[in-house]
């Protein structure tokens, strides 16, 4: 009996086919090598929990040298308490008639719970192998649950794939699967992965030489290997289980004891640096070799166009998977209020926010691949009392985000504001409360000002123009960083002045109307024109048509149009848009006294 202190191993899943084949496997040392004592921790859910105790008492009876305890329980803390290593064998299997949302939600609660567990419970340095499909993606939302678990040391298993592979070739060129190596498995645990035979030898000849027939290895091999599970689903009505219990095995001895020191190499599901030209931030299968229980992907190898675009495809479907986990993810954890998840997704993720949103750390990364069509829709259908609460939510995600897609933001934005009423608001008040903490401000400030370009020129002046308002109204209550937002308005009426002056003219009347009106932001007209001004930004005179504008505003409105101030009034109102701008003003102002008379009557004052 070996003198090493046992080594804690987590099951999960463990009355199930493949837990039920893995746990003898590990207790007899096919996992850790024949020297080293185990204990294992079996997890599974409280239906299976009669089945559990009857797994452990077999466990006992067999009397294992290297067996040294059995946890067995149906609580995710307790089975995870001072793991060195994590078996996730427990999943949420698609069942006829589910949808792939529906199955992606539920392993997305099954995932989250147990990184959590993991998180607080497992050894330093714990490692972590995930077998349940979707294995990469249930991976990656383990990864983000767990932040305190380094990215290497959560993986998933495409082990599987790979001995499936060697199987193959072993069995076509009639040697012993241990003379064949260097097979790799690319991309994801699914029939999209490619098995790749270019760089593989067979008892230490080229494979492609040895089997001599490239039609069958670019063709019915791949086939075969890919739809393996299928076929043995087919044959004995249940999916592989003892086939993925010793593959499982494989992957964490190599992992714990190193690959061969000839430099062959293996397949490991492991989180992607962009190696290859495969999609970064998702859990990828690449070649990689093992020394110290660390990882290595295998670098230098040769890729011919056909196999890029194999390994393209399959980490194309990883990237949609992600991004599916993301909106289950995210309602996860925003919970049923509709509105607040679809501001705070709609701005948060556009701007691929870099810090907890709704103080979800998982959310938080995730929502940086998020589809910007599908936000677009989220925000411009958002209504709701609890708009402008949860603008404030969002605006503090975006505030603090490093680096953005500010043209998917604008457009989404854009099309809030394009809706009018509480959509305008909430988007007026996001950006006017981001833009005030000073986080990101490039991005955020270019956003809004394509935002208002973009409604204002579809003919959504009037709603751009309340929005602009109520921008400036929530910057001057809150102490806002009001002189930036100014700035982003005036690039806004800039591109809009050179693209549909007339719109931009009626826009900007009526906000500086409404503004003034409202009590908070005086002023509106003189602090967009200055701001461009100071930035060097020329607005078109055209903006300024309104005579109500272009008399009270002169000074400030030769500098950012560079005329002399003394012919403002008359260069404006020479406009054909003069009338128009005009009549908006009278509009913006009355309508504005008419909204504050209903507030004030309502509230009993």
């Amino acid at each position: 009996m070996s003198k090493a202190p046992p080594k804690r191993i987590l099951v999960t899943g463990a009355a199930g086919q493949i837990g039920y084949a893995i746990c003898p496997m590990i207790a007899r040392g096919a996992m850790l090598g024949p020297d080293q004592p185990v204990i294992l921790h079996m997890l599974d859910i409280e239906p299976a929990k009669q089945a559990l105790e009857g797994v452990k008492m077999e466990l006992i009876d067999a009397a294992y040298p290297l067996l040294a305890g059995v946890v067995a329980t149906t609580d995710a803390e307790e089975a995870c308490k001072g793991v060195d290593v994590a078996v996730m064998v427990g999943g949420f299997p698609r069942k006829a008639g589910m949808e792939r949302k529906d199955v992606m939600s539920k392993n997305v609660a099954i995932y989250k719970a147990q990184a959590a567990a993991l998180e607080k419970g497992a050894a330093a340095g714990c490692k972590v192998l995930v077998v349940a499909n979707p294995a990469n993606t249930n991976a990656l939302i383990l990864k983000e649950n767990a932040p305190s678990i380094p990215a290497e040391n959560i993986t998933c298993l495409t082990r599987l794939d790979h001995n499936r592979a060697v199987g193959q070739l072993a069995e076509r060129s009639g040697v012993h699967n241990t003379k064949v190596k260097n097979v790799i498995i690319w991309g994801n645990h699914s029939s999209t992965q490619y098995p790749d035979v270019n760089h593989a030898t067979i008892d230490g000849k080229p494979a492609r030489e040895v089997i001599g027939n490239d039609e069958y290895l670019d063709g019915e091999f791949i086939q075969v290997v890919q739809q393996r599970g299928a076929a043995i689903i087919k044959a004995r009505g249940l999916s592989s289980a003892l086939s993925a219990a010793s593959s499982a095995c494989d992957h964490i001895r190599d992992w714990v004891l190193g690959t061969p020191a000839d430099g062959s190499y293996v397949s490991m599901g492991v989180y992607s640096d962009g190696s290859y030209g495969a999609p970064k931030g998702v859990i990828y299968s690449f070649p990689v070799t093992c020394k110290d229980g660390k990882w290595t992907i295998v670098q230098g190898l040769s890729i011919d166009d056909k196999s890029a675009a194999k390994m393209k495809a399959t980490g194309d479907e990883l990237v949609e998977e992600k991004a599916l986990a993301l909106e289950c993810l995210a309602e996860s954890a925003l919970g049923p209020n509709n509105m607040a998840r679809a501001l705070i997704l709609a701005i948060a993720a556009l701007l691929l926010v870099a810090s907890p949103l709704a103080h979800c750390e998982a959310s938080r990364k995730l929502l940086q691949q998020a589809d910007a069509t599908a936000i677009a829709n989220a925000i411009a259908s958002a209504a709701g009392p609890g708009a402008t609460a949860n603008a404030n939510a969002a605006a503090t995600a975006v505030a603090q985000g490093a680096g953005a897609n500010a043209q998917a933001v604008a457009k989404a934005a854009a099309t809030a504001i394009g809706q009018g009423g509480t959509q305008a608001q909430a988007a007026a008040t996001a950006f006017a409360q981001a833009i005030a903490q000073g986080g990101n401000a490039q991005a955020v400030s270019t956003a809004w000002a394509q935002a208002l370009t973009e409604a204002i020129c579809a003919g959504q002046w009037q709603n751009a123009a309340t929005a602009v308002a109520q921008a400036f109204s929530a910057a001057s209550a809150t102490g806002g960083n009001a002189a930036a937002l100014a700035s982003a308005t005036a690039t806004a009426l800039a591109n809009a002045g050179n693209q549909c002056c007339d719109k931009a003219a009626q826009a900007f009347a009526q906000a500086s109307a409404s503004a003034t009106a409202q009590g908070g932001a005086a002023g509106l007209a003189t602090a967009v024109a200055n701001a461009a001004a100071q930035a060097g930004t020329t607005i078109p005179i055209c903006v300024f048509a309104a005579p109500q504008v272009a008399t009270a505003n002169a000074e400030a409105i030769a500098k950012a149009a560079g005329v002399p101030a003394a012919q403002v009034p008359q260069l404006a109102q020479s406009q054909a848009t003069a009338t128009a701008a005009a009549q908006a003003f009278s509009q913006g102002g009355q309508a504005t006294a008419n909204a504050n008379a209903q507030a004030t009557a309502g509230s009993g004052r």
